[in-house]
């Protein structure tokens, strides 16, 4: 017995010590800013002494964009070593696992430099002005131990500060927590000199953090990025952060967006915000990246729920998560005065136009589009517009026709608006992520009756959409404008002094005669010409008429011969109907959430 009584302890120690949560670190140093290369500690303390060894990763990929990246490559100046300070053997298993031979020791510290000058992939830059990282460009990660909680401390060059959605650890500057690897992952990192404007929305606290100089009014921003957070705070129902920032890097060559949990970075030009029109363009890019905050951030599809940032997460639902999100931007912009209801009409009108240009829309559904993101979507060919629909386009222009689809079976009293906010509560982060199948579910719950027609002809399946009947619902009609003209069926720009083709269209004249992409063409008919040059001159002739074109292909000088073809899509417009009904009415208000206007049209 009393044998007995001194192994029990014994074992339990041991069960306590194979349980307990190792302490996860770690540190972001850059002390030479020209250089380019930040530097990284990673430690692991309250491992089992009984595991010789542990395996860290470099992520593959980061979140919000859906393609393999190589940020194990960046890695430089590996080492590693023991709680103690000693150094231990380590070897590659692959391009991005690392395997630590510990022996019994109970803590590990890797140190490595990641080589950081991509600011405009968004993942991680350090220049003599400022640092950005994205955390899963940057910072390994032990797969066994990825749920659980962390901190780290960044130490900033000179008098740079750090600005992050990441929770400060009180008492200790520049030391951050979060509680796991995948919200870590999801929290940018901005050390600089940066501006951060604060500001209260819907009583929570926001910032615009701003590096870079423009003509920028920072009062008009806080006064739009609250209408922007009041606007899908109304949609959604509530915010689901404590606190959120609008990072934004202006420079010469930024552009784009990336949403996060609880920020999104983006990117413009120093002059865009004096300009009407370029500065709709920059709300419309904050509009997309804050509608991300639920969905896909808090709504996420199954696929990628959670983040297994090893390999590619495929899905079916990016249609709807980015395509989706591509739609709302416009009409939260709508609802928050920012455009006009006649704007939104333009854009549709448009949408219709590009859904049934594009070729590829015939041959790939927008659940392929998005499973095959990761293969096919950021690796564009010749033949990608040919051959592929875009989970982007494709899925606003479904999203669009899929909520009037709901506005006709319940006579304007539900919409997509009711169906996201739904799933937002039906399916929280840290919960299951949801299915295509999820989401046909829903549309029946609120539509009444089977979407399984729908859903197989336009979600599933490549069929048309049926835009004039879809419109119709909510008192709009769709016609085609009289500017079908003669065309190449190549779309072009100009690469200097001459126009280069970009893309050709499947069953257009350029593609019958053999025009290629890159083709730079020299002359038409003799004369020199530049991109509008051409338009203008074949605009000019006749279905039929020939021309010649010279063109550059490897730097050798070509003659083609080119039989017009009438332009196959028309634009279009689509205008509010002068006597709606009261349901078409309520459907059009349902949809853009403002009044039908007083005099119809």
């Amino acid at each position: 017995m009393r044998h007995l009584l001194r192994i029990v302890p014994l074992l339990l120690i041991a069960v306590m010590s194979a349980n307990a949560q190792p302490i996860i670190h770690y540190t972001l140093g850059m002390s030479n800013p020209p250089s380019h290369f930040l530097e990284v500690e990673f430690s692991l303390t309250g491992l089992a002494s009984s595991e010789q060894t542990v395996d860290i990763q470099m992520p593959a990929w980061r979140t919000g964009r859906y393609m393999i990246f190589d940020f194990a490559g960046g890695v430089v100046d590996f080492s590693a070593m023991d709680g103690a300070g000693k150094a231990i053997a380590w070897e590659k298993t692959d391009k991005q696992t690392w395997r630590l031979s510990k022996g019994s020791a109970t803590g590990v510290t890797a140190k490595y430099k990641v080589y950081a000058n991509e600011f405009n992939m968004r993942t991680r830059g350090l220049n003599d002005e400022h640092a950005f990282v994205d955390p899963a460009s940057a910072f390994m990660y032990s797969p066994k131990h990825q749920a659980q909680p962390l901190t780290l401390t960044v130490k900033p060059y000179g008098t740079w500060h750090v600005t992050t959605g990441l929770d400060a650890v009180p008492g200790k500057k520049n030391e951050f927590s979060a509680p796991s690897f995948e919200y870590f992952a999801d929290c940018p990192i901005e050390v600089g000199n940066h501006k951060d404007i604060e500001f209260d929305a819907e009583g929570v606290k926001h910032i615009w953090m701003i590096f870079g100089e423009g003509n920028y009014d920072a009062q008009k921003l806080i006064e739009d990025g609250r209408k922007i957070v009041k606007a899908n705070k109304e949609l959604w129902g509530r915010l689901p952060y404590q606190k959120f920032i609008f990072m934004l890097h202006v420079s010469p060559s930024a552009g784009g967006g990336t949403e996060h949990i609880n920020s999104t970075i983006m990117g413009t030009r120093p002059f865009t915000f004096k300009n009407p029109d370029s500065y709709k363009g920059f709300l419309g890019l904050v509009s997309h990246e804050y509608f991300h905050t639920w969905n896909v951030k808090q709504l996420r599809p199954a696929g990628i729920t959670p983040y297994d940032f090893s390999k590619e997460n495929y899905t079916q639902e990016l249609w709807l998560a980015e395509g989706g999100t591509d739609f709302y931007g416009g009409i939260i912009m709508l609802r928050a005065g920012m455009l006009s209801a006649d704007e939104i009409l333009g854009e549709l009108a448009g949408m219709v136009r590009d859904n049934r240009q594009r070729p590829g829309n015939r041959m790939q559904s927008v659940t392929e589009s998005s499973f095959d993101a990761w293969v096919k979507y950021w690796r564009n060919t010749q033949q990608s517009y040919n051959t592929e629909a875009d989970y982007y386009s494709a899925g606003s222009q479904v999203t669009a026709v899929l909520n009037l689809e709901l506005l006709k079976r319940t006579g304007g009293k539900k919409s997509m608006d009711d169906v996201l906010r739904s799933m937002f509560e039906k399916f929280p982060l840290g919960k299951r992520g949801y299915t295509v199948e999820d989401l046909r579910s829903t549309c029946e719950d609120f539509g009444g009756g089977s979407f399984k027609e729908f859903f197989a002809k336009h979600i599933y399946g490549t069929e048309p959409l049926p835009w004039e009947d879809a419109l119709s619902v909510a008192g709009l009609v769709l016609k085609p404008k009289d500017d079908v003209r003669p065309s190449l069926g190549v779309q072009m720009s100009d690469a200097g002094d001459r126009p280069r083709i970009f893309r050709v269209f499947a069953g257009g004249a350029g593609a019958a005669a053999g025009l290629d992409v890159s083709d730079e063409i020299v002359a038409l008919n003799g004369y020199r010409v530049r991109t509008q040059d051409v338009i203008a001159r074949v605009g000019d002739m006749k279905a039929g008429d020939e021309v010649e074109l010279t063109v550059f292909r490897d730097d050798r000088l070509r003659t083609i011969h080119v039989k017009l073809l009438m332009q196959a899509i028309p634009s279009y417009t689509v205008t509010r109907i002068e006597n709606p009904t009261a349901t078409q009415k309520a459907s059009y208000e349902r949809m853009l959430g403002v009044a039908w206007p007083e005099g119809g049209k």
